[in-house]
């Protein structure tokens, strides 16, 4: 990896960033309407109007408050909620547990899922196996997330309620810590799956090129020709794909 290489994109990440950063300050003040209409009652007083403004920062120039912008986002000082009136920090943390236990366990299920049927496509080149994998994979890649979650809910949780519709836990919450853990995976059971079906593709494809340019090695074709097992010769394989620690 040459230097001026490694400058560029460094160089190209902030350029991306900085377009970012602008267009989500511009555009939210571009759209029809103000912030400060969402949050106020018809009845409140012009003063209480104004207060408001200038409790968001909302009635100072548009230079000023794209300086405070960019300040609040480096500090990751966020101001308050629009909807909850509590700091968005906080409703940021609050949700963070969620939101790690759906990315983790989904990304695991999804790689897990993707390496084991990109080895077998590639352990079953021209066969059906492989035709299934390989179309599986482009569909559930090319399919948008949100309509593949709408479509599990009204399955999974409206039309056959296998599943929660709502929520992390159930209302009222069970009693006791395995009850509730058990519950809790009730809940994020659907979730996890349609993140998951939605990542698995990816892997397969990428596993599945992989193993076959690495069956096809020399040192593949020696251990088959030595009489290892296939297993034996298909771990090898995987191994040279496996990234360098």
């Amino acid at each position: 990896m040459s230097k001026s290489w490694f400058l560029k994109r460094l160089l190209s990440s902030f350029i991306v960033l900085a377009a970012v950063l602008v267009l989500n300050f511009l555009l939210f003040r571009m759209m029809p309407g103000n912030a400060v209409s969402t949050i106020i009652d018809p009845s409140f007083s012009p003063e209480a109007k104004e207060n408001l403004r200038a409790l968001y920062g909302l009635d100072r120039p548009l230079w000023e408050q794209f300086v405070i912008y960019i300040r609040q986002m480096l500090t990751f000082s966020f101001g308050l909620s629009f909807l909850s009136r509590k700091p968005v920090w906080d409703e940021l943390v609050s949700r963070l547990p969620v939101t790690l236990t759906l990315t983790v366990s989904s990304m695991a299920i999804s790689s897990a899922l993707g390496v084991w049927l990109g080895i077998k496509a590639a352990l079953n080149r021209g066969r059906l196996a492989e035709k299934i994998v390989l179309r599986a994979s482009a569909v559930t890649s090319s399919f948008p997330g949100f309509f593949v979650q709408l479509v599990l809910l009204m399955l999974f949780a409206r039309a056959l309620p296998l599943f929660p519709l709502r929520g992390t836990l159930s209302v009222p919450p069970p009693t006791g810590a395995l009850d509730i853990f058990l519950d809790y995976g009730w809940h994020m059971a659907l979730p996890v799956l349609s993140l998951s079906l939605m990542g698995f593709g990816g892997w397969a494809l990428y596993v599945r090129n992989l193993m076959v340019r690495a069956l096809n090695e020399d040192f593949a074709l020696m251990a088959r020709a030595r009489g290892l097992s296939r297993g034996r010769v298909v771990w090898h394989a995987f191994r040279t794909i496996l990234p360098p620690i």
